[in-house]
């Protein structure tokens, strides 16, 4: 009775930590995608308006 109840426990536990890690990994995945899309985002913002500053620079804007 014991043991079955140590292995049930260990294996909650082991479930709760596989659980908890899924979730960092899902949590470190959605945080990576952001920061990614910011900076690409960004990246369009940034390189959109120095278009148009060279371009109105040059006299065609």
């Amino acid at each position: 009775m014991a043991v079955t109840l140590g292995v049930a426990y260990a294996a909650a536990l082991a479930g709760l930590f596989g659980l908890a890690n899924a979730w960092t990994l899902f949590l470190l995945t959605l945080s990576g995608i952001t920061v990614a899309f910011v900076a690409i985002v960004g990246h369009f913002v940034v390189s959109s308006f120095s278009i148009r500053r060279r371009f109105r620079s040059s006299g065609k804007g």
